[in-house]
């Protein structure tokens, strides 16, 4: 530790030079694949897909989520 710079004072935010990040190091080196969609984001998709409801002899196409209150039985 006696191997200090000039002017330069460790503390809070301001780490050892010896334990930062060296110049083009990522902070998570394997951190998530580039393409992985979350779960919410393939529930969403999912939901807004489009699909074709036969109801009364008619086609109607309407989003997934707004489906399901369609398709009751009668």
């Amino acid at each position: 530790m006696s191997q200090r710079r000039p002017g330069y004072e460790v503390g809070y935010a301001r780490p050892p030079q010896y334990t930062r990040f060296r110049k083009g190091q990522s902070g998570n080196p394997k951190g998530r694949p580039k393409g992985v969609q979350s779960f919410a984001r393939l529930a969403r998709q999912a939901f807004n897909e489009k699909i074709a409801i036969k109801r009364r002899s008619r086609s109607r196409r309407m989003a997934n989520a707004g489906s399901l209150p369609n398709c009751r039985p009668r």
